[in-house]
């Protein structure tokens, strides 16, 4: 059969089942393992050219025609259409109709701490006195996300906190303001009336 114990051998076998092989010896089918594994990777090679290309023009049309957008998220009333860029939540870009989108939620984790000072004694003047124990409570945000659920029960989630800080903390009112507007932003498209997206399609030219 032409195979061998080298790289390109091994690599190549993981494709071939045990049926194939048999079919291979039965018919004196000779491979040269080296070619067989460069076809495959020049064939990988071009398809992720392919889909890099086509990522980048849907990017920019949604960059050109945005109507609003929060984060990784763009919308396009042209299109009606959802972006969902490539991001920390994101390991591959989506794009939905505006009709896919079902529902979103904002939620949030509310934390009340309970602080308990003991009764402190000092002097003033020579004279002792105790300051009584007090209670006082600190209101703290454990978690702000935000779900986005799309038609076939299919549900993304953005993250803005994954740790306990105070509620009025700068940082936990940055975090409000980056779900509240990604909220905005999906509350323009369910405010939309319902119909057909416009037909706009994308041409990829794969590069030699």
């Amino acid at each position: 059969m032409g195979f061998d114990h080298s790289a390109a051998t091994v690599e190549l076998a993981k494709d071939i089942t045990v049926a194939k092989m048999i079919l291979m010896q039965e018919n004196q089918i000779l491979i040269d393992p080296t070619a067989k594994l460069q076809a495959k990777k020049a064939a990988e090679k071009k398809q992720a050219q392919a889909q890099y290309q086509r990522y980048h023009e849907i990017k920019d049309y949604f960059k050109d025609n945005v109507t609003l957008r929060a984060g990784d998220l763009y919308i396009s009333d042209t299109r009606r259409q959802i972006f969902l860029d490539i991001s920390m939540d994101q390991e591959k870009y989506e794009v939905y109709k505006y009709e896919e989108l079902v529902d979103f939620e904002l939620k949030q984790t509310h934390v009340i701490q309970h602080i308990h000072e003991d009764g402190a004694t000092t002097v003033v003047n020579g004279i002792w006195y105790t300051i009584s124990d007090s209670d006082r409570e600190i209101s703290e945000i454990s978690e702000i996300y935000l779900n986005m659920t799309f038609s076939g029960q299919n549900t993304k989630t953005r993250v803005f906190l994954d740790h306990t800080i105070p509620a009025d903390s700068i940082d936990c009112q940055h975090a409000l303001k980056k779900a509240e507007k990604y909220e905005r932003v999906l509350q323009h498209v369910k405010d939309q009336p319902r119909k057909s997206p416009a037909k706009i399609t994308f041409t990829v030219t794969s590069g030699k």
